[in-house]
């Protein structure tokens, strides 16, 4: 809700690495969901493909983010793991399957950018 100020009104600020920490929690559940629907394999694979194709679209957004704030970094560098964790447990599996040179690289760069700030700071 915007605040007014003077008669202009204010409109709320976004968080630098909203979106990034939404699409890394959206992806985590659509992971998880992915899970579920194979575990219930026996009633049938309804709505895993589009699952899958979420995955994949978040993935994509995860690759292209450069984090703005430690939190956002965190998110990211644990999306990696988990998909070097499964790739680790099946190489074959498709939550093994994602862009963790891309998203490390991006986690690096912004860390390495900011070596000099107090943490929890904004990185860029």
């Amino acid at each position: 809700m915007a605040q007014a100020r003077n008669n202009i009104a204010v409109l709320p600020t976004k968080e630098p690495d909203q979106d990034l920490i939404g699409y890394c929690d959206e992806w985590v559940l659509v992971r998880a969901q992915l899970r579920v629907g194979w575990a219930s394999q026996n009633e049938g694979r309804d709505g895993i493909p589009d699952l899958a194709d979420r995955k994949e679209e978040l993935e994509r957004e995860l690759a292209f983010h450069r984090p703005l704030t430690v939190a956002g970094a965190c998110k990211l560098v644990s999306a990696a793991l988990d998909i070097l964790y499964a790739k680790e447990r099946d190489e074959e599996s498709l939550l093994a399957i994602g862009p963790v040179l891309e998203i490390l690289k991006h986690v690096e760069d912004a860390l390495s950018y900011s070596s000099d700030r107090i943490p929890g700071a904004h990185l860029a």
